[in-house]
């Protein structure tokens, strides 16, 4: 029982720093896209396909580099620190070798927008943005790099103070280079991915500047050891089902979303608004799983019998913290979404129905999906990536569509949708668990 309460208050402790990163990253996000519509609608479309598509391919290219805090977690609990300098050298040249790729992806967004049929117009004033930003894809590559490498040593601290130093930067240049203030050229939607790419630059430079000087972290950077095939294979092993997966379950988001826009504006309206508190919601399990799966490896690398408490210390953390939120989903859903609309308009009265029974049926659903993702944190810190990315994918594609679009449009239950992809979460949870479980009881 003691061990349980200092594994809760350690990854509570550690997950704090990373949930805040979150937050912070999703608030930039949304600031740049509200100073992008200010140049007008025909830019606030192109910035819809400008989110969509950067966001995936970041996110991609970023997951394969969840692996290092779980590799680093492992070899730093196990103190082979010669390891651990090695571990850092390989992702970075791993990183390396991703943004590349990822890079000239980006700059050939264009041909991914015009096999889905994307307007014309929209994907001109697309382009340059993509172009841009295709050149901050690698040092975002080192700075997640170096976010893993400080989550897998329990420096989570310096992930928030990285993110609280560059938010800013990142805000102040590409309000000044969409808008022309600050003295800086007006250059439209191209400002706000020259922003980004400037900020990452900066970003990694001062990371690297950091690690090289600070007292505690210049070995890490400067140690004898080198970059090494064996590690760079290892981190890409664990890492690729890790990127699959997660591109599999933004995908299934996106067909939610075009599910949602065959039942009309009113239930699209609905799902947007439900969508931005699942998004903040989401943030608090993802950032516990970062330092599940850090811990889990740690314990990996000390003493297997310490898995069991770091693991579950995670799943009951997030399923916690969601729930206490969910109970504001149900008790105050009218409150929640006031923020959007005006919920005394009689015109609003179909969106706000709509948007209350969604809500509710959201709230049981995440927090099924919060258990979902610790999991995949304790077991990704068991090196374990294969089987939870086939669980995951199978839940989303073969359990959560089917039978949203079976219960919405054969059976016209409204909420269908919801209950649909609540009920995968639902199955999902319970196999990785059960999958976690196994593996303890083989250990």
């Amino acid at each position: 029982m003691q061990t349980n309460k200092l594994c809760l208050k350690k990854t509570a402790t550690l997950s704090v720093p990373l949930v805040g990163s979150r937050l912070l990253h999703a608030t930039n996000d949304f600031i740049n896209m509200i100073i992008i519509a200010k140049l007008g609608v025909d830019a606030l479309a192109a910035g819809s396909l400008i989110a969509s598509t950067s966001a995936t391919i970041l996110l991609v290219s970023w997951a394969t580099l969840f692996s290092v805090a779980v590799v680093t977690g492992y070899a730093y609990g196990a103190k082979q620190l010669s390891e651990v300098c090695k571990i850092l050298k390989s992702g970075c040249a791993l990183a390396l070798a991703i943004g590349i790729c990822a890079s000239i992806v980006m700059w050939n967004a264009n041909h991914i927008l015009a096999l889905f049929r994307q307007p014309q117009n929209s994907i001109a004033l697309a382009m340059p943005y993509f172009h841009v930003l295709a050149w901050g894809i690698v040092p975002s590559l080192i700075c997640v790099c170096f976010n893993e490498f400080a989550i897998g040593i329990s420096k989570t601290y310096l992930v928030i103070i990285w993110r609280l130093i560059s938010t800013p930067i990142n805000i102040f240049l590409s309000y000044g280079l969409v808008l022309g203030k600050f003295g800086l050229p007006k250059i439209g939607i191209m400002g706000a991915a020259l922003g980004y790419t400037l900020t990452y630059w900066g970003l990694a430079i001062a990371i690297f500047v950091y690690f090289s000087y600070a007292k505690n972290y210049r070995i890490y950077c400067f140690g004898s050891s080198c970059c090494t095939y064996q590690y760079i294979k290892k981190l890409f092993t664990i890492g690729w089902p890790i990127s699959i997966q997660l591109g599999a379950i933004m995908a299934s988001y996106t067909a939610f979303s075009y599910m949602m826009g065959w039942l009309g504006k009113p239930a699209l309206a609905a799902c947007q608004i439900i969508s931005q508190y699942a998004t903040i919601v989401a943030m608090i399990p993802y950032g516990i799983s970062q330092t599940s799966s850090a811990l889990t490896s740690q314990a990996f690398g000390i003493n297997k019998k310490d898995i069991h408490s770091a693991g579950f210390a995670g799943i009951y953390l997030g399923a916690t913290i969601v729930l206490v939120l969910s109970l504001v989903y149900w008790l105050a859903p009218r409150t929640l979404i006031s923020v959007y609309l005006n919920i005394n308009d009689p015109h609003n009265a179909l969106v706000i129905s709509l948007a209350i029974l969604f809500l509710y049926v959201n709230a049981a659903g995440q927090i099924f999906d919060a258990i979902s993702v610790c999991t995949l944190g304790a077991l990704r810190g068991l090196h374990d990536t294969k089987i939870p990315m086939v669980i995951s994918i199978a839940a989303s594609w073969f359990v959560s569509i089917p039978i949203a679009y079976v219960l919405t449009f054969k059976f016209n239950l409204i909420f269908g949708i919801n209950l649909g992809f609540a009920l995968g979460s639902v199955l999902s949870s319970i196999c990785l668990v059960t999958r976690f479980k196994k593996i303890m009881r083989k250990m």
